[in-house]
């Protein structure tokens, strides 16, 4: 099946629209960040990683690649939105952050925030930072100190050096989290501070347990973690492996496979999984993996049984492009996602697919890889952002710029995909310049607020 025409956002000249959609395509943008530098000092690692809206519906908690977060309180958008009739690009409101924490010494590699944040109530408004080399650190993002309000250690028994955790989630109460590290997976006390995790699950087992679960395990970083509706945890590794515990992560291992047995097509495998979500139902688990342009559907009822794969993201790339799980208020979802074409592309009634499915719908979001698509939790307004690595040449006449691969996932899995000699990855500049400004050809480091 084609794909379909991909319109373009409402400040350009839209193209077809299927009327059947709800909302209708594509949505109109009603707030935006600048979306390129300006300078190079700004240009320096400044792109978006990810961003989410936190659970009141209220913020929007982006990160960014040079170790910061961003705090942006949409409160009286949000509420503009619903009588906005009419949009003009050149009166778009324009986005700033309202708190900014202070770059992290080391790279962070995951982010996870409480279930319980409330703007109006600064005692909740807290979230889980992991940082390279360091105890995973409780954090007030709102906050204008850059004390952590607690840590949480993880230390390997044999070198007794910091674990890092390359995922992490929160359990449903907002009493404990759960974090994803090499060859291990470990749910932690929020309340005990300093504390080492309460349980722990080795992926690689013992010999005695090797015997008693007739051989059941798998070896990788965690690189993701999510929670269903009925409490079971789903975990998948840069080594492609997918596992399932029980009780939010407290309970056994019920279950493990890997996506190159399961899946016939090659295409499909990628080289380590970046995300997976469940489906509001909790029957289904969706997969996205690195350097692959397709999501994986399993059906969790029958263990590891791929229901189909949704395909045309166009995400090619080592870099972690997120998507979300899209209630359509009619008992189905669908898959929101961007690629690195700067479309968001959306896969509707996702839950009754069997084999292949193009995307049904989409519009042009960005001009650069969209790294998240976040629908706010009301159904009315959606969050994107962009950018990756840009190996830049400056000069006085004129900018070449070229997308180059994002090493983040690299710095903890040494056996990542290599670049191809096509792709620089350096970021660092020209040893000769003729002139320090930028001329923004090809980058864009935006986040925008859509309305639905």
């Amino acid at each position: 099946m084609a794909s379909p025409e991909i319109p373009q956002d409402s400040s350009g000249t839209a193209t077809e629209r299927d009327e059947v959609h709800s909302p209708p395509w594509p949505p109109r943008r009603m707030a935006s960040t600048k979306a390129n530098p300006t300078s190079r000092e700004e240009d320096d690692g400044n792109f978006f990683r990810n961003a989410q809206w936190s659970p009141d519906g209220n913020c929007v908690i982006a990160q960014r690649d040079n170790h910061t977060i961003e705090t942006y309180v949409l409160y009286a958008q949000l509420q503009n939105m619903r009588y906005a009739d009419e949009f003009d690009a050149s009166t778009a409101h324009v986005l700033e952050a309202n708190m900014t924490t202070p770059p992290a010494a080391e790279p962070i590699h995951a982010l996870a925030v409480s279930p319980l944040f409330d703007v109006a109530d600064g005692s909740s408004t807290v979230m889980l930072r992991s940082i390279q080399e360091h105890p995973v650190q409780l954090i007030n993002p709102l906050s204008t100190s850059s004390e952590p309000l607690a840590s949480y250690s993880w230390v390997d028994s044999l070198t007794e050096a910091y674990k890092t955790a390359a995922s992490l989630a929160f359990t449903s109460t907002g009493t404990h989290f759960v974090a994803g590290a090499r060859d291990c997976v470990a749910c932690f006390d929020l309340s005990l501070s300093g504390c080492k995790p309460v349980v722990q699950h080795k992926t690689i087992p013992s010999r005695k347990m090797r015997g008693f679960f007739g051989g059941s395990g798998y070896k990788g970083i965690v690189s993701a973690l999510d929670i269903s509706s009925e409490g079971i945890l789903a975990t998948g590794t840069f080594t492609s492996w997918i596992a399932l515990y029980g009780a939010e992560g407290r309970g056994e291992l019920m279950a493990s496979w890997q996506i190159e047995e399961e899946i016939d097509d090659s295409m499909a495998r990628g080289s380590g999984i970046t995300s997976l979500r469940w489906s509001p139902c909790g029957r289904y688990l969706y997969v996205a993996s690195r350097c692959c342009d397709r999501i994986v559907v399993y059906d969790v009822r029958v263990t590891g049984r791929q229901l189909g794969i949704l395909t045309g993201r166009k995400s090619n790339t080592s870099q972690r492009l997120g998507f979300d799980v899209v209630p359509d208020g009619n008992g189905g979802h669908g898959i929101w996602a961007g690629g690195t074409d700067g479309i968001v592309r959306v896969w509707d009634r996702t839950n009754e697919t069997n084999g292949i499915m193009a995307p049904s719908n989409g519009w042009r979001a960005h001009a650069d890889a969209v790294s998240s698509v976040v629908v706010h939790p009301s159904g009315t307004a959606a969050v994107t952002c962009s950018g990756q690595r840009h190996d830049r040449l400056f000069d006085t006449d004129r900018t070449v710029c070229k997308a180059g691969e994002d090493t983040s996932d690299t710095d903890l899995d040494s056996t990542g995909p290599s670049s191809s000699s096509s792709v620089s990855t350096s970021t660092s500049p020209p040893q000769s310049r003729k002139s320090s400004s930028l001329q923004s050809v090809g980058a864009d480091y935006s986040l925008k607020i859509w309305s639905l």
